[in-house]
C-alpha cells in the first residue's frame, strides 16, 4: 500500500497573530480539511456581511472557528491516545499470553528431558554393568580355555615323545636281543657242569632283595613284604605301604638286563592297574638303555611307572637301604601328583561344563544387549519426536505472526521485485526499503519475521542463508523492478 507525497503551500497570516501549536501536528489531510472548510466559511461570511460590519463579523467567525478547531484537535488527540493505549494493551496482553504458553511448554519440555535423562542414565548404567560382566566372563572363559589347551598340548606332546621312544627302543632291542642270544650260547658252552641253574640264581637274588627290603622299610608305618613270585604276572615281591603298593622284580644276572625283562615287567604292571609303580632291580649288573644313573624312571602311562635300578649290590648296605628309601619317597611324591592329576581331570571336566554354561550365559547377555539397544533407540526416537513437537509448538506463535503479514509482504514484493536469472539481492536492503514504505506496518514487525516470510515465499534453491542465525540472507534470481530502488531518498 503506497501513500501520496505531501505538497507544500505558503499561507500568510497577520504579523501579530500566532499559529496554533496543534497546527504542526496535523496530517496533510487534516490541513486540507481545515483550509477547505475555512475558505468556504469565509466566503459565505463575506457574502452575508455588510460592508460596515464585515470586520466585526469576520473576527467573531474567526474566534468561533478557532474554538471549533481547538475542540476538534482535542477530540482527535484523545482518540489517538485511546487508540494507542488500546493497541498497547492488546500488545501487552498478547505478550503475556505468549509468555505464559512458552513457560508452560518449556516446563513440559524440561520435565520430559529430565525423565529422559534419568531413563538414559539408568539404561547406560545397566549397559555398562552388562558389558563389564561380559568382559569378565569372556576373560574367565579365555583363561580356562588356555589352561585346558595347555594341559591337552602337554599330554599330547608327552604321548608323542613316549611313542617315539618306544619305536626307538624296539629297533635297539632287536639288535640287543641278537647279542644276548649269542652271549647266552657262549655262556652255556663255556659253563662247567657244576654251575648253578638260572632258576637257582634267581631265587637267591629274590631272597637277598627281600632281606634288604625288610631292613630298609622295617620302621615304615603299615609296611608289609609279600612274596608273590609264584603268582603269574605279579613280579617277585610286593612292597605294601600305607598309601600305595610297589611291584618288585629282582635280577641277579652276570650280564646286562635286556629289553625282554623290561617289557615283561611293563606288561605285568599293566595287568595290575591298581599298582602304580614297579621296580626292576638288577643286583649285580646294569639295565640296558637305562644305565646312565643309579636308578631311572620310565612312565608307561599317565598313572603307571617302572623304576630301573642298576647294580644295587655294588654299594654298601647303608647306601643300598638309602637308595631304596629314596626311590620310595620319589614314588610317593609322584603318587600324590597322580592323585592331584586325577583331581585336575575332574576339574577340567568341570571347567568344560562351566565353559558351556558361560557360553550360554554370554549368548543370553548378547540377546539382552540387543533388547537394551532396541529400548535405547526407542527412547531416542521418542525424545526426538517430543523435541520436534515442542519446536512445532514454539513455532506456532511465530507462524501466526508470519501469516498476519504474509499477504502484505507478498503484495509489496510483486510491485517492487521481479525475476532475473543473474540478479541477487540481500535481505537487509529489501527490509530497509520495505520499512521505509510501510511505516505503520513495520511497527509491530521484526526483520527476522520479514526474513521468515521471504524464506517461505521464495523457492528454497534461490535462498543462501547465513551461517549465523541473525545474519542476512542472499536472494538469487531476482532484482529490483526499478534499478537503484534501494537507494531512494539518498539511502
Amino acid at each position: 500500500m503506497t501513500t501520496s507525497t505531501p505538497k507544500q503551500i505558503i499561507l500568510n497570516i497577520p504579523q501579530e497573530k500566532e499559529v496554533p501549536n496543534e497546527w504542526f501536528g496535523l496530517s496533510p489531510e487534516e490541513c486540507y480539511l481545515i483550509l477547505t472548510f475555512g475558505c468556504e466559511l469565509v466566503r459565505n461570511c463575506k457574502q452575508s456581511l455588510t460592508a460596515f460590519a464585515q470586520k466585526v463579523i469576520y473576527d467573531d467567525l474567526q474566534k468561533e472557528f478557532s474554538e471549533k478547531i481547538r475542540k476538534l484537535e482535542l477530540e482527535i488527540t484523545i482518540e489517538k491516545e485511546m487508540a494507542q493505549r488500546h493497541k498497547e494493551e492488546e500488545r501487552k496482553m498478547l505478550e503475556r499470553e505468549i509468555d505464559k504458553a512458552l513457560k508452560y511448554k518449556i516446563e513440559v519440555y524440561e520435565k520430559l528431558c529430565a525423565s529422559k535423562d534419568v531413563e538414559l542414565k539408568h539404561m547406560s548404567e545397566l549397559w555398562m554393568t552388562r558389558e563389564r560382566e561380559m568382559v569378565a566372563l569372556k576373560e574367565a572363559v579365555l583363561t580356562k580355555e588356555l589352561e585346558m589347551n595347555q594341559i591337552i598340548n602337554n599330554n599330547v606332546n608327552e604321548r608323542l615323545r613316549m611313542e617315539q621312544e618306544k619305536q626307538s627302543e624296539k629297533m635297539r632291542d632287536v639288535l640287543v636281543k641278537n647279542n644276548d642270544i649269542l652271549e647266552n650260547i657262549k655262556t652255556v658252552i663255556a659253563a662247567p657242569a657244576q654251575t648253578k641253574s638260572s632258576v637257582a640264581i634267581g631265587t637267591i637274588g629274590e631272597k637277598l632283595f627281600g632281606e634288604l627290603a625288610e631292613k630298609a622299610f622295617a620302621n615304615f608305618d603299615g609296611f608289609e613284604l609279600m612274596d608273590v613270585h609264584k603268582q603269574k604276572q605279579k613280579g617277585d615281591w610286593h612292597l605294601v605301604f600305607k598309601e600305595f603298593t610297589i611291584m618288585v622284580d629282582a635280577k641277579m644276572y652276570k650280564r646286562k638286563v635286556d629289553s625282554t625283562q623290561r617289557e615283561k615287567i611293563k606288561n605285568d604292571l599293566r595287568k595290575n592297574e591298581h599298582i602304580h609303580f614297579a621296580w626292576l632291580v638288577s643286583l649285580n649288573t646294569k639295565i640296558d638303555k637305562y644305565d646312565h644313573a643309579a636308578f631311572c624312571f620310565d612312565w608307561i602311562s599317565n598313572t603307571q611307572c617302572v623304576v630301573y635300578v642298576n647294580h644295587l649290590f655294588e654299594n654298601t648296605d647303608n647306601i643300598q637301604m638309602d637308595m631304596l628309601k629314596t626311590m620310595y619317597y620319589l614314588c610317593r611324591d609322584h603318587y600324590h601328583r597322580l592323585i592331584i592329576g586325577e583331581n585336575d581331570q575332574i576339574e577340567i571336566s568341570k571347567l568344560r561344563e562351566t565353559h558351556f554354561r558361560l557360553k550360554d550365559k554370554i549368548q543370553m547377555l548378547r540377546n539382552r544387549t540387543k533388547e537394551i539397544k532396541a529400548s535405547i533407540n526407542a527412547l531416542k526416537n521418542l525424545h526426538d519426536g517430543l523435541e520436534k513437537d515442542i519446536l512445532n509448538l514454539l513455532n506456532e506463535e511465530t507462524n501466526t505472526a508470519i501469516h498476519k503479514y504474509y499477504d502484505k509482504v507478498v503484495d509489496w514484493w510483486g510491485g517492487n521485485i521481479v525475476a532475473c536469472e543473474d540478479g541477487k539481492l540481500k535481505s537487509t536492503n529489501v527490509w530497509m526499503k520495505f520499512k521505509r514504505e510501510n511505516g505503520e506496518l513495520v511497527k509491530d514487525m521484526t526483520s527476522d519475521e520479514f526474513k521468515d516470510i521471504i524464506c517461505a515465499y521464495v523457492p528454497e534453491h534461490n535462498i543462501v542463508k547465513s551461517k549465523s542465525k541473525s545474519g542476512a540472507i542472499e536472494i538469487c534470481g531476482v532484482q529490483w523492478l526499478v534499478p537503484g530502488a534501494e537507494n531512494e531518498n539518498g539511502e
